[in-house]
């Protein structure tokens, strides 16, 4: 048990600190031991477990938990929920992103408004009124 153990000296990374096969000994000796005693509470099993394999007790605490709620013993979102649900607001915020209108017309050049029909700049013989364009008052006429 002790080689599952990080070197104190050993600087990692917080989500890599324990090792894997640590992670899942110390849930399986926290299950084993309230399995053998029911009355155990899950805070006591884990401080007494985390003692004797290393492991913060909050640390396992959050990773009891979320097996749990991983087998479906506990409600909440499980991981593999929680990681689809991240992948499609991130395909959200994208796609958000990309419609911009303050980003099509300046980095993507797809939509450019056209200029407003004035007697100066555009004018038919056939029109009576050179303000008349054919378009509802307000409205601006995009080109692809």
């Amino acid at each position: 048990m002790r080689s599952l153990i990080p070197p104190k000296d050993q600087g990692c990374a917080s989500a890599e600190k324990y090792p894997q096969e640590l992670r899942e000994r110390a849930m399986l000796l926290v299950q084993k031991a309230r399995e053998r005693n029911p009355s155990l509470p899950l805070n006591a099993a884990v401080v007494r477990i985390g003692t004797r394999v290393g492991v913060n007790a909050d640390t396992l605490r959050g990773w009891v938990k979320e097996a749990d709620i991983d087998a479906g013993h506990r409600p909440g979102t499980s991981a593999d929920d929680a990681k689809r649900i991240k992948d499609l607001e991130h395909g959200v915020k994208e796609l958000k992103r990309e419609l911009d209108p303050r980003r099509l017309h300046g980095t993507l050049g797809m939509l450019t408004p056209v200029e407003f029909e004035t007697p100066t700049t555009r004018s038919s013989p056939e029109r009576s009124n050179p303000y008349e364009t054919g378009r509802k008052p307000g409205t601006v006429q995009f080109i692809s």
